[in-house]
């Protein structure tokens, strides 16, 4: 499912296996997509409110900081994958 259940996230104790963490993500991203194809011109300034995101005017908005957000934490990633693999 892509609902998810975000303060689980950080206190279950099994952590999920790096291919389920990887179609996950890639099943996110092809309904993020999907969900921009489908907004038209006027769509995109119509007003947006969400629990965790109560700052967005519009839903422009709201999809520029998701997509900053996930870059922001792609960073991280990147940088750990090479910190852990110095030698």
């Amino acid at each position: 499912t892509l609902f998810r259940s975000r303060d689980l996230e950080f206190t279950e104790a099994g952590r999920p296996a790096k291919t389920q963490v990887l179609r996950r993500l890639d099943d996110t991203i092809a309904v993020v997509i999907s969900t921009v194809e489908r907004q038209s011109e006027s769509d995109w300034s119509l007003p947006y409110s969400a629990e965790r995101l109560t700052d967005a005017p519009n839903r422009f908005a709201a999809v520029l900081h998701c997509s900053t957000h996930l870059y922001h934490h792609i960073g991280q990633i990147n940088f750990l994958s090479r910190e852990l693999t110095k030698s």
